[in-house]
């Protein structure tokens, strides 16, 4: 399975710099020429990288040419709110002072977002040296003239030589997929932000009755996480096959064996700070669910034996130290048979935190009229 299945390619992509990364974070530079999307699916079927990246600036033969667009790189590792607000202060400053075209918005998969202007300067009649002298002088000028309060990695926006992620590349350390947001949603519907980027929304993340149930550990400021159940909301006696195994288990062929045996069709592998994790969306009863989950030794059995149901953390994980860990990540599919009947709450919730494969000519089950009624700040 591929990892990376649609993108977008920068502008000039045949004067950018490639790199690769595979999910098991070798970085892999690329020597052609990529001029075209065939040409980059090629690659991407041949490397299947986890994680795309080119240069913010236009390269020939090893000389500089000119950057075509600015790019300022916004990370807020302790909220995703704040990294909000200062890339709309950073708009509001460059409207006012700079009248600076904004081309595009992006959620760069963990805690930031890019954004990307158009940069109409080309430093004709003058050498290579000289021309990324210039760039590199403009570009420290302009960062003089932002406000001080904005937060961003300044290198991104004026070194030369910067890579950043492509649209449609996965985040090595959270799975979840870069893409591009649109100005209105950025600016004026925070709600639909926080759902974009994996965040909770007022009205379009799943709780309790739908998949899971939600709980609150309050930190330095609130934080909230997200529990899945295994139970499909709306059906009577359907739940989803939801294993457990510690990390230091290799636990594939049995999973393999298992998938034969109940006739799973597929099961997606995700991997947290401490489990593997293997989930089936195809529905199956209480009964069956037990059979699946005793034979492949899962340490949810117990609960699910007596509570009838059990749980996954899929938002972050707080340790004992009140460290925070990162997601889940999503590792690929085990199986090769398409699902016949998914359910239909559970493919919602997971399509929230992960880029997951391409799902279609299928039956789903399961209820969402009570999706999320809640507001969560951070």
């Amino acid at each position: 399975m591929r990892y990376i299945t649609t993108f977008v390619l920068p502008s000039h992509p045949e004067f950018r710099k490639w790199k690769f990364r595979t999910d098991k974070g070798v970085w892999i530079d690329i020597t052609n020429r990529i001029k075209t999307k065939i040409q980059m699916d090629k690659l991407l079927d041949k490397i299947n990288p986890y994680e795309v990246y080119f240069s913010t600036c236009l390269w020939q033969g090893g000389r500089f040419l000119f950057a075509p667009e600015i790019v300022f790189d916004i990370d807020c590792k302790s909220s995703i709110k704040k990294a909000a607000n200062y890339g709309i202060k950073l708009i509001k400053h460059m409207n006012a002072q700079h009248q600076a075209k904004l081309l595009q918005i992006h959620f760069t998969g963990q805690k930031g977002f890019r954004l990307i202007y158009k940069d109409n300067i080309r430093d004709e009649y003058v050498g290579p040296e000289q021309r990324m002298n210039r760039f590199t002088l403009r570009r420290k000028e302009l960062l003089k003239s932002l406000p001080k309060s904005i937060t961003l990695d300044e290198d991104v926006t004026s070194q030369s030589e910067q890579v950043i992620r492509m649209v449609g590349s996965l985040h090595l350390k959270t799975g979840r997929k870069c893409i591009m947001i649109p100005k209105k949603t950025f600016l004026f519907n925070p709600n639909e932000l926080k759902a974009m980027t994996g965040g909770v929304s007022k009205t379009l993340t799943p709780t309790i009755n739908t998949v899971g149930n939600r709980g609150g550990l309050r930190l330095s400021t609130p934080f909230y996480y997200f529990n899945m159940s295994n139970r499909i909301n709306g059906v009577k006696d359907k739940y989803v096959p939801l294993i457990l195994r510690k990390k230091a288990q290799y636990y594939e062929t049995s999973i393999i064996d298992i998938i034969k045996t109940y006739n799973l069709k597929q099961v997606l592998a995700f991997e947290t700070h401490d489990m593997n994790v293997y989930l089936c969306l195809k529905p199956v009863s209480y009964r069956r669910c037990k059979k699946i989950l005793s034979q492949a030794d899962s340490l949810n059995y117990n609960k699910f034996s007596k509570e009838g149901q059990c749980f996954w953390r899929l938002s972050p994980f707080i340790n004992k130290e009140k460290d925070m860990d990162s997601n889940p990540i999503f590792r690929k599919c085990i199986g090769e048979e398409k699902y016949d009947i998914i359910s239909l709450p559970h493919h919602y919730a997971l399509t929230h935190y992960f880029h997951l494969p391409y799902i279609n000519d299928c039956t789903f089950i399961g209820n969402l009229n009570k999706v999320a009624k809640i507001e969560i700040t951070d």
